[in-house]
């Protein structure tokens, strides 16, 4: 009998933060499956430290006239892979959950993605979920109001930018990572960017994101005047940020640093984040990063084409 195995749904579920362990389960779509076909499929787990786990700039098309809208580029542009396999083959017999209690989901204080592959043994065919966290689905209310802030920020208010999400594992720089003092020796490395994993940040993901005007502010030190230079902006639910990632305006090419998080949550789900940054001083080695030229100013007359529509 020759069948391929399908998800029907899959869940993560966290079950307790210290340690943290996450319960991740999963329903096949085939009903009364003979014990010979679930003998012939495997399933894996992968699990991903950043959203964007899918090579090449991942463009979230917001609405409906996608003539007009920018393709995604080719994945061999940008191509890594950032998900990891967690789990050694599951038989398809075996009960349908796998319970993940690495040491690095940290007490679940930062954002986990999960995949699942269903592997056919004898063939080698393989199929994928999309990536899922636990932090469970936005019902229609909630969609309702990311679809209406994501027609603001890029119809509207938003300009084009590249959001970097920080390392926070990996392969220890070896360039400037010194193992026994477990400490930085180089202030601008430009193998980790500060960041001590090599590569520093994960690929760019590109997003509309509106800045509010700096504020005119003046801290009076010991040695003189100084001007931080600080903003809000609005995101809206992908990616997620953390404290420590960058986003860099397209137009300006000024970077800044995600400081301070505000999420808002419908039932506990992420919608909009509402976030305070600085801005990265231009000597800074967070400048190297790759960035996409030719992929910028594509970006950039999508933005003209915008502005140059009736807004309502």
């Amino acid at each position: 009998m020759s069948v391929q195995l399908t998800l029907k749904s899959h869940t993560a579920q966290p079950l307790s933060r210290t340690p943290a362990r996450v319960r991740i389960e999963w329903e096949f779509c085939e009903r009364n499956i003979p014990g010979s076909v679930l003998q012939d499929h495997q399933v894996f787990i992968l699990r991903a430290e950043a959203q964007d786990a899918i090579p090449g700039f991942q463009h979230i098309d917001m609405m409906t006239q996608k003539e007009s809208r920018v393709q995604p580029i080719p994945a061999s542009t940008h191509a890594e892979n950032v998900t990891a396999y967690i789990s050694q083959p599951i038989s398809a017999l075996d009960y349908p959950w796998y319970i993940d209690q690495a040491v690095n989901l940290q007490m679940l204080n930062r954002p986990v993605y999960y995949k699942l592959v269903i592997q056919r043994i004898s063939t080698q065919e393989t199929t994928e979920s999309e990536l899922f966290t636990f932090e469970g689905e936005l019902d229609l209310i909630g969609l309702y109001i990311v679809e209406e802030h994501n027609f603001l920020l890029e119809d509207t208010i938003g300009v084009p930018s590249l959001i970097y999400q920080r390392r926070r594992g990996g392969i220890r720089c070896p360039k400037c990572f010194d193992e026994l003092q477990s400490k930085r020796t180089l202030s601008k490395c430009n193998s980790c960017f500060g960041t001590n994993w090599v590569g520093g940040f994960y690929r760019a993901i590109d997003s509309y994101v509106d800045y509010s005007p700096n504020p005119k502010t003046v801290d009076i030190t010991p040695w003189g005047e100084m001007q931080p230079n600080e903003s809000q902006v609005l995101l809206s639910n992908f990616p997620e940020v953390t404290q420590g990632d960058l986003v860099k305006e397209i137009r300006s090419g000024r970077l800044w640093r995600f400081e301070k998080i505000q999420p808002t949550e419908k039932r506990r789900v992420p919608m909009l984040q509402f976030c305070r940054v600085s801005e990265v001083k231009p000597g800074d080695i967070e400048y190297h990063l790759p960035f996409d030229a030719k992929y910028a100013a594509v970006k950039l007359k999508e933005l003209e084409a915008i502005k140059r529509k009736r807004e309502f």
